[in-house]
């Protein structure tokens, strides 16, 4: 998605609909990482990351990304991290802003449960 971000820019509607497909996929991983979960009691910590390219919010959501970048790296085999972009207004993101009640971007979602507006690596290590 990034290269595809680079060559014809955010916006594009080739981007867009990439994005679109790529979230739904994310979407059925999570899923699936949920439901070994539950069922085999696996200790995995979720993070769904809702960005946003458009400013104002497009450097606070870099900033965002890539504390969460070096989190996982910190902590690969029990995080699982799944981005959506917060603008895209169909398919699985809209659901899961609805779901969850995510009003702006960038926030993230733990576990289902705890939503935070990330400024620091800080506040992911109780986490990991």
């Amino acid at each position: 998605i990034s290269l595809l971000e680079t060559r014809f820019g955010k916006e594009d509607f080739r981007v867009i609909e990439q994005k679109t497909l790529y979230s739904e996929l994310e979407y059925r991983h999570f899923e699936i990482v949920k439901k070994l979960k539950l069922d085999c009691n696996k200790n995995f910590t979720t993070i769904l990351f809702f960005y946003s390219n458009k400013k104002p919010f497009d450097e606070e959501s870099e900033k965002a990304g890539f504390i969460l970048g070096t989190f996982k790296n910190k902590n690969s085999e029990k995080i699982m991290i799944y981005s959506f972009d917060y603008d895209i207004s169909e398919g699985v993101v809209e659901r899961l802003k609805e779901k969850y009640d995510v009003k702006e971007a960038p926030v993230i979602l733990i576990n289902e449960k705890d939503i935070i507006r990330l400024t620091d690596i800080d506040q992911l290590e109780k986490y990991s």
